[in-house]
């Protein structure tokens, strides 16, 4: 297994942390990595090489605007 570390502001984290206990889970990694669960299963041919990053990419970016609208 291996630590993948993200840098998040005060407030993405309290909505992030918000968005968990929502989800009855006890820690903000546990819903990250689910939803990363999640891409891979659904993208099956996505789960390797460039195509795999380019799609994380796109994630992580709706993902971060939804906890800035959250935030707010």
């Amino acid at each position: 297994m291996h630590t993948v570390s993200i840098q998040l502001d005060d407030a993405k984290f309290q909505a992030l942390d918000a968005l968990a206990k929502k989800c009855g889970l006890s820690a903000p990694a546990e819903l990250v990595a689910r939803q990363i669960d999640a891409v891979l299963a659904a993208e099956p041919s996505k789960a390797s090489g460039a195509a795999l990053l380019d799609h994380l990419k796109t994630v992580i970016e709706e993902d971060r605007n939804l906890l800035e609208r959250l935030a707010k």
